[in-house]
């Protein structure tokens, strides 16, 4: 008998490693980052730990990294020699209780809990062929068998993987997926060929060897080994491939070290010492060895070199020796590691599909901080360019530099070049991952010019004007969106709406059967995100605009990850009223559900019976949008307007966009009193949007895309 208690328990899963390299880690961090996109609590589980305290975890401290704050719950349980202290007493049973109160814990406050199996434990439980397996099963929840495909060949391979789903079948537990890892990269298309599908029909992600994830950094081995930093500039966190002993001449020495390298050299070889900080391709860092005194020349060389250097007062060959035996750990939060691991992941395995199996639904109610990631993450797949035409505005120029920085979007600048460059220095930001052109010299120009021409010659613009159009930066981005050189557009710190929105609907236009470009808001409340359309453009639209913004905002929300019900608002809610007003809501309503008739619409309504559940409920009872609405569409500008700034400014709410709705790609548009945050948010949403835009055909044939810089 399935008891209430059983009914309402979350989603979960069990990662496991078969092998004791199998790299179990990566795809519990993948898996974890994947997650938190769906769900907005997700807890973690440790039932037993390597660890001599059951508090300490590199994967909790890397997971509340890449997490957003409060997202996650962890709990540790029992330490390997605990657990077979019990196991080897005959008290095995209480192993699985003390596992089963923890989960228990998590599951009463999460959406999701992911149970991190063990490789530690030595003593099986007594009737069971292995004990993550075992603790699977009386978890109720399904395994992810992660198998160490290095060193073996694809026939091994395969062979292992049936080996694993027979293992589990027999102990009566659920396989939910097999992950391949550390494949040898040449036998890659072949282990995939040979590992059918399993049960479910999907297929195996199969991982190759990446040897820079068992690279430690400089600062690890410096930590590992004990050795304290003296001087030098660098990074700390650079991968370290080999360890070099230079105790030779310094021509000698120079012509075995490198980029990649952590070279051991003897504090009385100062000459060697000083010509490895100067020389033109430097090593990672520099350990001194030994308990010897620097000359005065060496120190000086030392404080004004490019690397690291550290100091261990014992012999060479003991050094060289331990920072060699260093291992890397992906948990340990190696900023270089996290994300080459987290690329291998995103490029090799469907960490949402994996998840899709569990059949997890989002929460009704999306949070901002989960909306937040959320957004980032749906931004960083759509690889999208954003242009930028005010590149002289600080405030474009710090969110360009933020959002580069983190590998969001990639940026397109307009500007002339040096002044760009300069005031980027001035700021202090990076020009890193920056394309920064200038529209007045772009070889671009003659392309650009002749598509505005085709666009507007039925209108009478003639190919001069267009060449003279073409040298304003908005023109320009509008245009490098139109063909397709770009992927969408951010404009409006310094110029109005019209400014902006003019040359979009001129050139880029409208959907197939979009006849009206309107906006909507990305309301973040407290504890819940909204969308309200419109708030930005239309002034006084007709029944079927309000029908138009009704659908293009139903499918907004949908593209950020809101389920999307529908209130069209009015000052009467249901039959109760009538008049001029109400009736256009009234006719827009019906408009409106024949334009998207999977989404729940309900009109006129108030908001309060929109908003509330109670008065929802009085006003319409059975309604699946009364009290529940994610999407309000105002009757008219003065409304919506209003309404949006009286609800940011008395809740504290932050207010996304407006996101323009109906062009056939993204162009948005910026307040002028805007912030940074605000910039960043509305190239987020602008981004996502190109993400969606691929995915669905635009009515654009758009060229290839080039560097824009040339």
């Amino acid at each position: 008998m399935t008891t209430e208690r059983e009914a309402m328990m979350p989603g979960g899963m069990l990662i496991t490693g078969m092998g004791e390299t199998s790299g179990k880690s990566l795809v519990t961090i993948g898996l974890l980052r994947d997650a938190a996109e769906r769900c907005a609590h997700i807890g973690l589980l440790r039932p037993i730990t390597s660890a001599s305290t059951s508090g300490e975890s590199r994967i909790v401290t890397l997971a509340e990294r890449l997490l957003p704050e409060g997202a996650l719950s962890t709990a540790a349980v029992l330490t390997a020699a605990e657990a077979e202290d019990l196991i080897a007493a005959g008290r095995a049973e209480e192993v699985i209780d003390r596992v089963l109160a923890a989960w228990g814990r998590l599951a009463d406050e999460c959406d999701l809990v992911i149970v991190e199996g063990t490789g530690a434990i030595r003593g099986a439980v007594p009737g069971e062929p292995d004990v993550n397996i075992a603790l699977a099963r009386h978890l109720d929840v399904p395994v992810v068998a992660v198998v160490d495909g290095h060193g073996r060949t694809p026939e091994r391979i395969a062979t292992r993987v049936r080996m694993v789903r027979r293992t589990v079948a027999e102990a009566h537990a659920t396989l939910l997926a097999v992950v391949v890892n550390r494949v040898a990269e040449a036998g890659v298309e072949r282990t995939r060929a040979l590992i059918p599908t399993g049960t479910l029909g999907r297929p195996v992600p199969v991982l190759p060897y990446a040897a820079p994830l068992t690279w430690p950094s400089v600062a690890e081995i410096a930590d590992a080994i004990g050795a304290t930093r003296v001087g030098g500039g660098g990074d700390v966190d650079h991968l370290v491939r080999r360890i070099t002993v230079a105790a030779m001449e310094v021509d000698h020495a120079l012509s075995v070290i490198g980029a990649g390298s952590l070279v051991v050299v003897p504090a009385d070889r100062g000459e060697v010492i000083r010509g490895i900080l100067a020389a033109p391709l430097a090593p990672e860092g520099v350990i001194i060895s030994g308990d010897l005194h620097v000359d005065e020349a060496t120190a000086r060389a030392i404080a004004a070199g490019r690397v690291p250097v550290y100091r261990l007062a014992q012999d060479t060959f003991t050094v060289a020796q331990a920072a060699g035996a260093v291992r890397a750990e992906i948990g340990s939060g190696n900023p270089l590691r996290t994300r080459q691991a987290l690329r291998l992941w995103d490029e090799h395995a469907d960490g949402a599909e994996i998840l899709s199996r569990l059949e997890l639904a989002l929460p009704d109610q999306l949070t901002p901080e989960r909306f937040a990631f959320q957004l980032a993450a749906r931004a960083r797949r759509a690889h999208a360019r954003i242009v930028l035409p005010e590149g002289e505005d600080d405030r474009i120029l710090t969110a360009a530099a933020h959002l580069a920085g983190r590998g969001l979007v990639h940026p397109i600048v307009l500007g002339e070049r040096d002044a760009v460059a300069g005031r980027l220095a001035a700021l202090g930001l990076p020009a890193d991952g920056l394309e920064i052109v200038d529209p007045a010299t772009s070889p671009l120009h003659e392309e650009l010019a002749a598509a505005l021409h085709r666009a507007r010659a039925h209108k009478g613009m003639t190919e001069a004007q267009a060449a003279e159009l073409v040298r304003d930066p908005t023109w320009f981005g509008v245009l490098l969106v139109h063909t397709g050189h770009a992927d969408g557009m951010v404009s409006g710190a310094a110029h109005t709406t019209a400014d902006t929105i003019r040359p979009a609907l001129q050139v880029i236009g409208t959907r197939d059967g979009v006849r009206t470009v309107s906006s909507a808001f990305l309301m973040c409340l407290p504890d819940r995100v909204l969308v309200y359309g419109d708030c930005a453009v239309i002034p006084q639209p007709t029944p079927a605009q309000l029908a138009e913004i009704a659908a293009g905002s139903a499918a907004t929300a949908r593209a950020f990850g809101l389920d999307p019900r529908v209130a069209m608002l009015s000052y009467s809610t249901g039959a109760s009223g009538s008049g001029q007003a109400v009736e256009q809501v009234r006719e827009a309503t019906g408009l409106a559900r024949a334009l998207a008739p999977d989404v729940p619409i309900e009109g006129p309504i108030q908001y309060d019976a929109a908003s509330n559940v109670r008065i929802g409920s009085g006003k319409l009872p059975g309604s699946p949008v009364a009290g529940h609405a994610t999407v309000y569409v105002f009757p008219d500008l003065n409304t919506g307007n209003t309404t949006y700034k009286a609800v940011q400014q008395s809740s504290g709410a932050v207010a996304i966009g407006p996101v323009l709705q109906g062009l056939r790609r993204p162009v948005n548009d910026l307040s002028r009193g805007c912030t940074v945050d605000d910039v960043v948010n509305t190239i987020l949403a602008t981004a996502v949007q190109a993400g969606e835009g691929k995915d669905a055909p635009t009515g654009v044939s758009a060229p290839a895309k080039g560097d824009v810089s040339a």
